[in-house]
């Protein structure tokens, strides 16, 4: 629903993290062996995994994004257009590095020994974008597949900071996913929403529950019959009759609850 200032984010803070898509053994990292479970889980903390933090960025700069297509116009004779076709999307997003490190060096200029600066193709990495509200939101953009990482050249003066811009051409895996999602959960669904149960047929219902990244969190939640006399609710979610009347099954995740109202009838 628009209108609504709760919606506005002010982003305080933001990362930058790499990884790089071969093992030791030569083999390529996939998404789901390098993935954090969710914005509580830090890019260091993800086990077997080996994230890279890029270091200071610049925020002025912030992380623009450019979406682009080949397009095609069509015209009929005393029209003019009439028609446009788009196809090829590129999607490109940018971000400015202040520091000189390992990573940064790495991403200018992949080929390069400690004695030499060697011509190489821009490096090929998985790439998180991660930025913080001062409240504590949380939103995460990873790329499914490695992205291209190209320099812009470092600019060194006497007047401004050292600083180099990257480009990350972002690269869509097999079903035309270009990033993973990861946000801080701001509410969840709990289907149905509306259930009735027949005490003689000692039906059951299982409820499901999706939080605001799409994410089935079922397992994770935690329930609360208002009238355990009526019905009950497991752990897992599965609503067992008891006797006739109504009750309100809460679930809550991550301090956000969402009800199903449940009619048992005889």
């Amino acid at each position: 629903m628009g209108g609504q200032p709760l919606n506005v984010d002010i982003w305080d803070n933001a990362d930058v993290w790499i990884h790089r898509r071969l093992k030791q053994n030569g083999t390529p990292w996939t998404l789901d062996e390098i993935k954090p479970s969710g914005v509580g889980e830090g890019f260091d903390e993800v086990a077997g995994a080996d994230w890279e933090l890029v270091g200071l960025l610049n925020g002025e700069a912030g992380f623009p994004e450019e979406v682009s297509f080949d397009e095609s116009s069509y015209n009929a004779w005393g029209y003019g257009e009439i028609l446009k076709s788009f196809r090829n999307r590129k999607l490109e997003r940018k971000f400015t590095a202040l520091e000189r490190n390992a990573v940064t060096s790495y991403l200018e200029s992949p080929g390069d020994t400690q004695q030499y600066v060697i011509d190489a193709k821009p490096a090929r990495v998985f790439i998180a974008f991660e930025t913080r509200t001062d409240d504590g939101k949380v939103k995460r953009r990873i790329s499914t597949v490695p992205a291209t990482v190209k320099s812009g050249g470092r600019t060194d003066n006497e007047q401004d900071m050292a600083s180099v811009e990257y480009t990350a051409s972002i690269f869509p895996d097999s079903q035309k996913r270009r990033f993973l999602k990861q946000e801080t959960v701001t509410g969840i669904t709990v289907a149905p929403a509306v259930a009735e149960l027949d005490l003689s047929e000692v039906e059951t219902q299982q409820l499901v529950v999706t939080d605001t990244n799409g994410t089935v969190v079922t397992g994770t939640a935690t329930y609360v019959s208002s009238t355990p006399a009526v019905a009950t609710v497991s752990g897992g979610g599965l609503v067992t009759p008891v006797g006739v009347g109504t009750t309100t099954i809460t679930a809550t995740f991550q301090g956000v609850t969402d009800t199903c109202v449940v009619t048992v009838v005889a």
